[in-house]
């Protein structure tokens, strides 16, 4: 039975190696999806059959720097990834309404996202 999960991390997971290290434990243990960092802290799409083996490992064997918080783990369907990826970094715009203007305008201050 293959089983999928979203899991989240919040805490120092980010700029600690966390990321390459989530690759390798995904890998070894034959896991497909991806993990990314958001503004929330590090989000794990994962799928396979050994996805309780990989819960139980992540906290224990992280990267000496990193120190996990909170995690939050949702039960989800099988989605038929082909393997593991790293994904760019990106930003929940969910949570970020603004943004610097002068990213688009030359200007400076802030503005509300999809404000003109």
């Amino acid at each position: 039975m293959v089983e999928r999960a979203r899991i989240t991390l919040k805490g120092v997971v980010q700029g600690v190696g966390f990321r390459p290290y989530v690759y390798t434990l995904a890998e070894s243990l034959q896991l497909r999806g991806y993990v990314t960092n958001t503004s929330e802290g590090v989000t794990i799409d994962i799928e396979g059959e050994h996805l309780a083996e990989f819960i139980a490992r992540l906290p224990k064997d992280s990267p000496p720097l990193s120190k996990i918080t909170s995690v939050s783990i949702t039960p989800l369907p099988e989605h038929g990834y082909g393997d593991f990826r790293i994904i760019e970094s990106r930003e929940d715009s969910s949570k970020v309404p603004f943004t610097r203007s002068e990213e688009r305008r030359g200007g400076k201050g802030w503005r509300l996202r999809g404000a003109p």
